[in-house]
Formats: C-alpha cells, structure tokens, sequence
C-alpha cells in the first residue's frame, strides 16, 4: 500500500526540488568551487561518454532548462536598474560580427580567469571533438556548479564552433544575463529576435537582458510578446510582475504572480505574491485546478456496481462488502503509518530543539532555522476556505441532497407495492385454495406470480431512479474528494518541517480521500420478490406451500372416545357402538341395539370460522379390505375402503346463535398402497365421493369429494 503512496507523491517530490533551487540560485563567491574539484568533476563526465550525469541534467533541466536560463535574482534584483542605459549597445549581431564580438568578450574573461580552470575548458574542448551540442551541455552543467566563468568561456566557445547553432547562442546570452553580463548579452539575443519571433524561448530571453540593466519598457515588450505565445510562461511572468509593481499597478502585478505560479510553481513567485497581495485568498487560485489526476483509478479500487435490476442483489451486495473491505483496511494501515511517522517527527524535533539551544548558548545565535521559508508560505496556502470549508460544506450538502431522494423514491414505492398487494389481496378474495379446491389454487398460484411480476417490475424502477441519483452523486463526490487530496496531500506534505512530520501529513490527506470516497459504495441492495417461492415452485405444489403450517395435529383414542386436535378444527366423537353389548345382558333391546351400531356424537369446533357443531351421526356402510400380504412384494401394503353415512347436525356461530341445521348424506371410497412403515408419506392416498344435503340456512347442495371434486372444477362446473 505505501508503494501507491510514494507513487501519488513523484509529483510532490519535484514540486519539492523546484523550491530547493531557492538556495541553489544564491550564487555566492563564498560558494564556488576549486579548479581541483571542477577538474575532478569533470572528469568524472568524460569517463561516462562526454555528458553529464541523468541525474544532474535532470535537476538542471528542472532547474535551469536548455529552452531558457533564468536571470539571476541575487545579481540583479527585481529588476533595478544596475547599469547605465548608455553602457546598452544597440548593435544587432550575427554571423561574422557575433564571432568577432564573442571572441573579444572571452578574450577578456579569460584574462582575468584562473589558468587552471581554463586548462579544463581547454581540455573539454579537445575531449569532445568540438561538438557543439556536448560542449552546450556541458556549459550549463558548469553554470550549474556555480563556476560561471567556466561555463561562459565553454558556452562562448560553443558558439565559436558551430555560430549557426541559434540554441547553443540563446543558451550563452542567457548565461550572460544571469551571471550579471546583461549588457553583454543584449546583441547576441537581439541578433535571434528577427528569426524567432514566434519563439518565446528567445523573447522571454531578450525581456531579461532588458530588465536587467533597467531597460522595463523594452523588457515589457517583449515578455508581452512571450505571454501572447505563452500565457503562463513562469520566468516571464515572475520578472513582468516585479517591473509592473515597481511602476505601482499591484493589482497587474498580482495577476502576473500568480501566472508565473501556474507556469513553474517557484519560492520566489510564492513569496513575490505573497509581498503584493496582502489579502487572505491571494492563494485561492491554488485550490481551483483542473485536469486533477484520477486517484481512484491509481489505487486500483472496482467501484461496485449500482443495482439497476432485481436480478444482481447478490453481485452488488458481494462488491459492495469487498470494496468497504478493502477501504477499511487501507485506512487502518495509514493510521497505523501516521502514528509511527509522528512519533518519528516529535523524536527528531526534539533533537532539532536541542540542538538549537546549545548553538544558542555557545555561539549566541541559531544557525538553521526551525521553519523553512516554503512551510512558511505553505502555512497560508494550506488554510484555504475552498478546501477546508467550501469543499466539506459542498459534500455535507450533496449527501444531505442523496440521501433525501433515495428516501423520498422509497417512501413512493413502498406505497405502490403496498397498493399493489391490496388490488391482488381483492383479486384473489373470491378463490380458497382449500382441499377440493384444484382450480382454485391454480388461479391463486397464476395471481401470485403475476402479483411477484408486478412487484419486480416497480421495484426496477425504484432501483433504476436510485441508480440515477447515486450516479450524479459519486461524481461530484469523487470530484471534491479529487480536489481536496489533490491540494492537502501536497501543502499539507509542504508544512511538514521534517520529512517525518511531511509524511504524516501526507498519510493524513490520503486518509480523508480514503473516508470521502467510501461513501460512493452505493445505496442499500434490495431482495426481488418471490424469489424463495420460484425455487420452491420447482419441487413443491403451490397447494402444499399455502397451507398454514401448524404445530399441533394430533389424534387419540379412548375406547368410545376419540379426540382429534388441530390448528383448523378440534373434534371429539363418542362412539355408542360399545354400548350394544349391554343387550346381551338384557338390558337393551335388539332393536335399539340395532339403531346404536354405527352410531356416535360428534361435537366439531371450527377454529377459523368460529363455529361450534353437534352431530349424530350414523354409518350404514364402513368396509375395508387389504391385499393379502403373500400377493405383495415384502413389507408392501394395499387396501381399499367403502363409506356411506348419514349425519343430521345443528351448528352454533361465535355469538351461540343458532347458524344452521339439518341433514347430509355422504358417500366415500378410497384406497392406498405404498410401504409399511411409520415414515410420514410412505403411503399413497386417493379418495372420491359425494356429500349432499339440506340445511335450513344453507339450503340443498350436492359437493364432490376427492378426485371427483378436481374433476369437477377442471370441467368448470
């Protein structure tokens, strides 16, 4: 995880090295090195091919680019004049005249130059066969170890050598005016400008030679010139601010500050804004940049898809656990990295303060100072109200925004599936999918699932609306979160005033982009409906899943008495068949005997209509008949059965009001098979007959039962 870190800060590292050039600029005399140390350095160069180490050219690249050398502050100031107008030649030179020219000018240098040092020049030239691209190099990389005679006795001899190479010519005045030979260098740039007036390199150029001995007009014309072909030219911008201030247009001055910021972000421009705008949003411009680099594609996150459909509640749901997985664990490691890194910090502050404190007291000042110039400037940039309030202000308001629709859609359908399921609660009324009731549940079954269809089909819509409003919220979202690590990670890693605390700070800024973003992990999934009832329609009937599960069934017997309990009815029968033994002792007739075999009192409680029924029953016909067990394969049972009866009743509602009254007659046959076991369903069951009656509330009716009450309802009687 750190490696992605280091690779998120490659561009405040050289935002770092570009600041570090604020020292490297103060050429001093104190500074500059020994013939033996430019001889060894040199060789050095010659040994690895005649150019200068990657690394160096990269710094002088980032420093002092081949396109242009910037004029020396320390030398020239902010563009005070240091020469005599007059002293300014107003010759143009090229060709011939320019070699004449340079080659007096390095004759006096090297007059007054150390001969040893010019032996290495000489040297240089001889090893590099004289090419002039090399030895064009190899001149800035002098300039860059600070001895500048060196490099402009290397640079003039460049254009010595081959006067055609316009670049390497551009390169040496450019020298000129930074090493404080501006007047010098005022007609070798003014013999380019005719050939390269598109060419902002050369104007920006010759505007510094200009500003150099005091020339601000001319050094205004032609930096407007650069900023017409270049709008954010750093160096141009920076030096027009400095001449625009002196003449008293600050709020000019200010602009050109902040475009020489936006071109080449440099200590020196930081501090020249903060010099001309005394204002607390001078740095505003800093927080509002654009083309800001995706981090969330750089930390290889998959933002988890957005349910869209009923279909991908499990997809969505498992990516949105592995993406706030992955977060999690990030922020717990950089939490743990920012603790280690501010401990590391506070160590070495420590050692910085002690350290301080007895240079104090043997030396009587401090030598180094506690807070760099950039933590300094970084303290005001970093405070910016776009950052710090506007942006937090801006996704409290956003979230606030999302939140409330997706709260307001779901209110919405929740009421239509609340709607939905009353219009099917009225479809389905007049159907019971009761026993005997085949047809019935069929239709029940053809409006459950088309209610399910209904239900899916709305809940799309919802889920679509929501897919909507998450979308334009995680883009503005990613947007401000974008914007604030873009800022914090590099002025918040520019306050650190050692690399511990810098590192923290940056662990700090990556930890709150981390927090930001989580929040684009979507809206809640939600489960289609129906989708148990699908899978079980595969393997059960839908009769037997509507069927009210219930705890209690159970049936007992006590000789006469017999007790059957359930969550629909509750039954207790008293048979009086018992009682036709007593006639043998005589005392009951063989007639009444007669009329009590088959007969007995029923008293049935409806649970669910709330009714209470008495009945006698009497049973003409109740025969059975197995298959022989040697006729059936081992442990197979087989029979069939006969029942016709009679059965007069009186029923009773839940207020003991009388409800109905009367007779019914019924006849049933039934037989099974299967295997003799006390496993539930081992035995197969089918039955058939026909009840009729007559009741003085519910009238005459004949009811099939069984298999002929399916065929019944599958004729459509």
């Amino acid at each position: 995880m750190k490696n992605i870190f280091k690779a998120l800060t490659i561009s405040v590292f050289i935002l770092i090295m570009v600041f570090q050039s604020y020292a490297q600029r103060k050429r001093v005399a104190t500074g500059k090195p020994g013939a033996e140390t430019l001889k060894l350095e040199i060789e050095k160069i010659m040994r690895n091919g005649s150019l200068p180490d990657k690394a160096m050219l990269e710094r002088l690249k980032k420093e002092y680019p081949v396109q242009h050398i910037s004029t020396n502050t320390e030398k020239v100031g902010r563009g005070t004049a240091k020469t005599n107008v007059t002293q300014v030649s107003k010759a143009s030179f090229t060709g011939k005249k320019l070699t004449e020219y340079v080659d007096k000018l390095l004759d006096r240098l090297e007059k007054k130059m150390d001969p040893e040092v010019v032996d290495i020049v000489n040297n240089i030239e001889k090893r590099t066969d004289t090419n002039s691209n090399i030895m064009s190099q190899l001149s800035y990389y002098l300039y860059l170890m600070e001895s500048e005679d060196a490099a402009l006795l290397l640079g003039g001899r460049t254009v010595l050598k081959d006067p055609l190479n316009d670049l390497s010519t551009n390169n040496f005045g450019a020298m000129l005016t930074s090493c404080g030979a501006a007047p010098q260098a005022i007609p070798i740039l003014r013999g380019l400008v005719p050939h390269y007036k598109k060419n902002a390199m050369v104007l920006n150029n010759m505007g510094q030679a200009f500003a150099s001995v005091g020339m601000g007009d001319s050094a205004m014309y032609y930096f407007a010139q650069c900023l017409m072909l270049e709008p954010k030219h750093a160096m141009a911008n920076k030096t027009a601010a400095n001449l625009t201030a002196e003449k008293g247009n600050k709020t000019e001055a200010v602009e050109y500050a902040k475009n020489s910021i936006e071109g080449g972000m440099t200590i020196e421009a930081l501090e020249l804004l903060d010099q001309l705008d005394p204002s607390s949003e001078k740095f505003d411009f800093l927080a509002h940049k654009k083309n800001i680099p995706d981090y969330f594609n750089i930390y290889k996150f998959k933002k988890p898809t957005l349910q869209r459909k009923h279909g991908q509640t499990e997809i969505v749901r498992a990516e949105q656990l592995a993406f706030m997985t992955e977060i999690d664990r990030m922020i717990e490691n950089l939490s743990v990295s920012i603790q280690e890194e501010e401990q590391r910090s506070l160590a070495q502050t420590r050692e910085t303060v002690k350290r301080a404190q007895e240079e104090a007291m043997r030396y009587g000042k401090i030598n180094k100072m506690l807070f760099s110039p950039i933590n300094q400037i970084a303290t005001k940039v970093y405070t910016n109200r776009y950052i710090n309030t506007a942006i937090p202000q801006e996704m409290q308001k956003i979230e606030e925004q999302y939140r409330s629709e997706i709260a307001y859609r779901k209110q919405t359908y929740e009421n239509d599936i609340l709607n939905i399921t009353t219009q099917y609660v009225e479809k389905k009324s007049p159907y019971d999918c009761g026993e005997g009731k085949g047809n019935d549940c069929k239709i029940l079954e053809q409006l459950t699932l088309e209610e399910c269809k209904v239900k899916n089909a709305r809940l799309d819509v919802f889920l679509e609306a929501c897919a909507t409003a998450a979308e334009r919220y995680d883009q503005r979202q990613l947007q401000l979160a974008r914007e604030r690590f873009f800022f914090n990670s590099k002025w918040g890693y520019l306050l650190g005033t050692d690399p511990h605390m810098a590192n923290a700070q940056y662990y700090h800024a990556a930890k709150d982009y981390l927090i930001n973003i989580r929040k684009v992990v979507g809206f809640k999934p939600e489960d289609p409906f129906c989708l148990q009832l699908e899978k079980m329609l595969e393997t059960y009937r839908f009769e037997d899943l509507v069927k009210p599960y219930c705890p209690i069934n159970s049936q007992l017997d006590f000789g006469a008495i017999s007790l059957k309990i359930n969550c629909k009815e509750s039954i207790i029968s008293l048979k009086l068949d018992h009682f036709i033994k007593a006639a043998e002792f005589g005392k009951l007739s063989k007639k009444v005997a007669f009329w009590l075999d088959g007969v007995k009192l029923q008293l049935k409680s409806d649970h669910i209509k709330k009714s209470n029924t008495i009945s006698v029953i009497k049973s003409w016909l109740d025969e059975s008949i197995e298959v022989p067990s040697m006729l059936t394969p081992i442990r197979w049972k087989a029979g069939a059965k006969v029942e016709v009866s009679t059965t007069a009743y009186i029923t009773f509602d839940g207020k003991g009001q009388i409800g109905d009254a009367g007779l019914k007659g019924a006849a049933m046959t039934s037989a099974w098979s299967g295997v003799d076991s006390e496993v539930a369903g081992s035995l197969s069951q089918v039955e058939a007959g026909v009840e009729l009656g007559w009741g003085f509330n519910s009238g005459s009716y004949v009811t099939p039962k069984g298999m002929l009450a399916e065929l019944w309802s599958g004729l459509g009687m």
